[in-house]
């Protein structure tokens, strides 16, 4: 028995955790959280990269979200009297936070971004260019464009730019408002590992439905459901499958895009597993 690819997939979440630390120290700050949270997610026991994640949440003042990660690192180390010195210092900056909101560092350049869009946008308010304010005004949120194509080859670089997926067949296709990630891989944590790249790459602009056949396994199909007011979880679960405690299925295979089981947006397309 060729035990190759399981000595790969014990790897992973070393690989994930070290190329995280690399990109970290060349202030490659979303790099950096991309990788150690896929660190964390192939194995939640990686005290390490926990308590990395929070040292670079704690350094952009993002104390909230650094709290949160030096308390898991304090669940697997509990006498780590370290971390527990940095929850302790993140829970009181967090709790000062409300008083005195400051922006991350790595934020700063959006800031930067957002006063060139502020100065045309003043402007317009003086009267230099009043119809496209109005434009710009009614672009809101859920409305605007998303480009699937360009969503599209980024989930193919980053799948391609895998180490661990080298060598599978995959294909990334646009239907219906969203992406679906087709083929084979070896196992599960294969899937989860396709899921959580492709997740990443569209930032939860767009719905991923990844559609991969574990060697061995039939494949599970899936379709999509689009949100109509007065719609919740439970109420698609119902009309879906005829049990309510089914929503805990469709929340599962949403997670990239719901952020909340109580908060579903009209309009907004969901996975249903079948």
């Amino acid at each position: 028995m060729d035990v190759t690819p399981l000595r790969r997939i014990r790897a992973l979440p070393q690989h994930y955790y070290n190329e995280g630390l690399d990109a970290a120290v060349e202030g490659r700050v979303d790099i950096a959280i991309e990788r150690l949270s896929t660190a964390v997610t192939l194995d939640g026991s990686h005290c390490a990269a926990h308590k990395a994640l929070g040292d670079i949440y704690s350094e952009g003042s993002a104390y909230t979200e650094a709290a949160n990660q030096y308390a898991k690192a304090l669940q697997l180390e509990p006498e780590n009297d370290t971390l527990r010195q940095l929850k302790h210092e993140a829970d009181m900056r967090a709790n000062s936070e409300a008083v005195d909101r400051r922006v991350p560092r790595f934020t700063q350049p959006i800031l930067r971004r957002t006063l060139l869009v502020a100065v045309p946008l003043a402007a317009f308010l003086l009267g230099v260019a009043v119809e496209p304010l109005v434009n710009v005004l009614a672009r809101r949120d859920g409305e605007m464009p998303v480009d699937s194509g360009r969503l599209a080859a980024e989930v193919e670089r980053r799948l391609a730019s895998e180490p661990a997926l080298n060598g599978l067949s995959l294909s990334i296709a646009q239907a219906e408002g969203s992406l679906r990630v087709s083929g084979e891989v070896p196992t599960d944590v294969y899937r989860s590992l396709v899921s959580e790249v492709a997740s990443n790459a569209v930032l939860n602009q767009i719905p991923v439905v990844v559609e991969l056949r574990v060697a061995g396994k039939p494949t599970t199909p899936a379709s999509l459901y689009t949100v109509r007011r007065g719609d919740s979880l439970t109420s698609i679960a119902v009309a879906q499958y005829g049990d309510s405690r089914m929503w805990t299925t469709i929340y599962a295979a949403n997670q990239g895009t719901i952020t909340s089981s109580d908060r579903l947006s009209v309009g907004q397309v969901v996975v249903i597993p079948k």
